[in-house]
């Protein structure tokens, strides 16, 4: 059975599904993709030491990571979803499915996203769209979320995934990442052109491949800003730690956050009272509490928890133990399951993250990800307290994220590498705002992120001395002569700029000193000057200037200043020639 094509356009609004639901599709799902077996039989203790085990593992590893490529459109998603069970083919299960096979082919269009993210992606927005929704359709008293803000992001796919299932075209997303992979850019281009209503806030085309001409000439063209805050989709390099400021008025996500990040991400979401959706990803001691960090005090309790959990194993023959049914009668003898201690690191760590969301007031569940999709495969679910009183900036980021900040501006100084240290500091306001929504579209995409990340442009010190106090030359006149000077050897250090270019990349900025017009103590008249030599560059691509390159060049401006190019001023103090 091939599901029917989906019109976004003209398709019912559906309700939020259930979990029963979301579980069989993803079965389905990983019953129909035949490359998503278990690629690590050591996951569940076996010996893998059979030569052609080890070859069918390393084939289906690579299978799993591999990206996906516009040839495997027809050969893995054209549907045949059908199973045996005729109640569970529902056609809410083929809508859904049929969004998948559309951001499956869109995916594959991109060529740079692994298999396996995919599916790790659908599914953690199939939850994320059921726990919280974008309207009033979902449980009673449960809040709604138009915001998104997908941390730890990598390619940004579990947003786009979100967005996708988004049927009332209302909700946003920023994805933030220490560093942003260039494939990020190829994937927002394939979504503005197949899906521009799930990228932006655009209508969609009236048929596939379609556009309605009439209704873009009738549209005025839009100014970069204003195609910039159209968009639903935004991506920021920052640092979560450092540069995040959460608010309540957003849902929180990450998938996969290596190590402590998880536990980063969970500051933040009790700090400001955000509900979270949380996959951990690479366990280690580091994320357990102080006490428990040693290795022997680690040990005595996944000692402590076996025994606990050989004792909850027992039998239980006391007929006054037997659970009551619920007309108060002595059921059939059968007892629930208990449930059983963590006795791993991993379930003991989740179980720390667990108990600190729970003790904060959140609503937490913990739902899973089938594992021959991912053995990391954990999601907690933790909605804030109704009451919650975290109240939100102007500026779109909660007032209790400032003290969270400065307890921890101590030990980010001391912790925190040279090259993210030194980055200049800025604040992501993660707020539903119209305010939060403008300054993040400011500050996203790959120029901006070049332009953080270029360093100051070095400034120089200039003294001159004056025929008198009204023969001043003006900032304009220096920084003219600056600009003249620059641009002729902006050559030796941007190659391969083009002569055209030449005169232009490097550009000054002259500044009066603090000091006005004064009299040095030989009776003359003096004053000082402040010489930025900066780059020029709308792509943000071109390196900044040294400090050395700069001293080179103001060296050069010197040199002209003695020579006479400002007449009647004389050079007093700096650089004098070429180092």
């Amino acid at each position: 059975m091939t599901p029917s094509p989906i019109n976004k356009n003209t398709a019912p609004i559906r309700g939020v599904r259930t979990i029963a639901s979301i579980k069989r599709e993803l079965e389905r799902l990983a019953e129909r993709h035949s490359r998503l077996l278990p690629i690590d039989d050591n996951h569940h203790g076996s010996d893998c030491n059979n030569s052609a085990n080890m070859t069918g593992t390393k084939a289906k590893k690579k299978n799993r990571k591999g990206f996906l490529q516009h040839r495997h459109i027809k050969s893995e998603f054209h549907g045949n979803y059908a199973d045996n069970d005729a109640d569970t083919n529902d056609s809410g299960d083929d809508y859904y499915l049929s969004l998948f096979e559309e951001f499956a082919i869109t995916v594959c269009h991109t060529g740079v996203i692994p298999r396996k993210e995919l599916f790790e992606a659908w599914a953690m927005a199939l939850y994320v769209n059921h726990y919280f929704p974008t309207s009033g359709e979902g449980r009673e008293g449960q809040r709604c979320y138009q915001r998104v803000a997908d941390l730890c992001s990598g390619h940004g796919l579990v947003s786009w995934a979100i967005l996708f299932l988004d049927e009332h075209r209302s909700r946003t997303a920023v994805c933030i990442d220490i560093s942003i992979p260039k494939a990020c850019d190829i994937v927002e281009s394939v979504m503005l052109r197949r899906h521009p209503e799930v990228a932006t806030f655009e209508k969609a085309p009236s048929r596939e491949g379609e556009t309605n001409q009439e209704e873009q000439a009738a549209q005025p063209a839009a100014t970069p800003a204003e195609t910039s805050t159209r968009k639903r989709w935004h991506w920021i390099e920052g640092d979560i730690c450092r540069n995040v400021s959460a608010d309540s008025s957003t849902l929180i996500v990450g998938v996969h956050c290596c190590g402590t990040l998880s536990d980063s991400i969970l500051d933040l979401a009790i700090q400001s009272g955000s509900a979270l959706a949380l996959v951990p990803c690479c366990h280690t001691r580091r994320s357990l509490p102080y006490e428990y960090k040693p290795h022997k005090a680690f040990d005595a309790l996944i000692e402590q928890n076996i025994e606990k959990n050989k004792a909850l194993a027992l039998p239980q023959t006391d007929p006054t133990t037997m659970p009551l049914s619920s007309e108060g009668q002595e059921g059939d003898g059968e007892q629930p399951a208990p449930e059983l201690l963590p006795t791993t690191l991993t379930d003991v760590i989740d179980g720390f993250r667990i108990e600190r969301l729970v003790n904060a007031g959140f609503d937490v569940q913990v739902e899973s990800i089938p594992s021959v999709i991912t053995p990391k495969n954990r999601i907690i679910v933790a909605s804030p307290p109704p009451d919650s009183s975290c109240q939100s900036g102007s500026a779109g980021g909660d007032q209790g994220q400032a003290a969270f900040r400065d307890a921890n501006e101590c030990t980010e100084k001391k912790t925190a590498p040279n090259n993210i240290r030194n980055k200049r500091a800025f604040s992501i306001p993660l707020g539903d705002t119209p305010e939060a929504r403008a300054v993040v579209a400011s500050q996203s995409g790959r120029l901006a992120a070049n332009l953080r990340d270029r360093r100051p442009a070095p400034n120089l010190s200039l003294s001159i001395y004056l025929p008198s106090p009204d023969e001043c030359p003006t900032e304009e006149n220096l920084q003219a002569l600056a600009d003249r000077v620059a641009g002729g050897e902006a050559h030796r250090y941007y190659a391969k700029l083009e002569a055209s270019e030449d005169a232009t990349i490097i550009r000054t900025q002259v500044r009066y000193g603090a000091d006005g017009v004064y009299s040095t103590p030989d009776g003359r008249f003096s004053r000082s000057y402040r010489i930025q030599y900066g780059v020029h560059d709308e792509t943000g691509r071109l390196p900044q200037l040294t400090k050395q390159q700069a001293k080179e060049l103001h060296a050069l401006v010197c040199r002209a200043i003695e020579e006479g190019a400002l007449p009647g001023i004389k050079l007093r103090q700096g650089m004098k020639r070429l180092s």
